[in-house]
């Protein structure tokens, strides 16, 4: 009784959300050190670290037409394909992150120091279609965006190395001229996310 009255109220006017599917890409960044830094390092100098690196990667692909919707703790996402743009959102992201990734600030895996010193973003990209939208509830954070490539971008993220970005097949078909800057994964080698590429990292300086 009181439970259903009180779920039926969550629901109840003035709530409506206003949202409409949407063809995005979408760029999940995970900031990441070495295995031990979140333990070893010392906690002020470490999130000093992360935010600067946070809000820098924030105005950068801000600046490239990619749109904040996620800001967690050690995770950013944005969504490319809702500001207009002569390119394709494919090409959009994949052009905002080339110089992230040729940045000399991104070790190769190599090269990473396990001090967490070497705090950079593990990269997973992904396109296809989401349900996007606006949430004027109280204390909701605006833009709100679900689907299965929101849930994607955010596995591969995941099982990217710092300094890596894993993308889906969607977004390799229409990587045109980039495709050959990557290379494809075995396999089921990132479980539910279908095939998978790699970046191929060049020479860093």
């Amino acid at each position: 009784g009181n439970r259903a009255a009180a779920d039926a109220d969550l629901f109840a006017p003035p709530f409506e959300p206003a949202g409409e599917y949407k063809d995005v890409a979408v760029l999940a960044v995970g900031l990441r050190g070495g295995d031990a830094a979140t333990t070893t390092a010392a906690p002020a100098a470490y999130l000093k670290r992360l935010y600067r690196l946070r809000r820098r990667l924030t105005a950068h692909f801000q600046a490239q037409a990619g749109v904040l919707y996620r800001q967690s703790g050690d995770l950013l996402m944005f969504l490319f394909g809702l500001l207009p743009a002569a390119a394709t959102k494919e090409l959009q992201a994949l052009h905002a992150l080339l110089p992230i990734l040729q940045d000399a600030g991104c070790v190769a895996p190599e090269k990473r120091s396990p001090s967490g010193d070497d705090l950079q973003p593990a990269l997973g990209l992904t396109s296809g279609q989401a349900i996007v939208g606006l949430d004027d509830t109280p204390g909701a954070a605006g833009l709100q965006a679900v689907g299965a490539p929101l849930r994607a971008a955010d596995l591969l993220q995941q099982r990217a190395h710092p300094g890596e970005l894993l993308i889906d097949q969607a977004v390799f078909d229409k990587a045109g001229a980039l495709q050959d800057r990557f290379y494809a994964l075995p396999a089921d080698s990132v479980q539910g996310a279908g095939r998978v590429y790699a970046y191929r990292r060049k020479t860093l300086t």
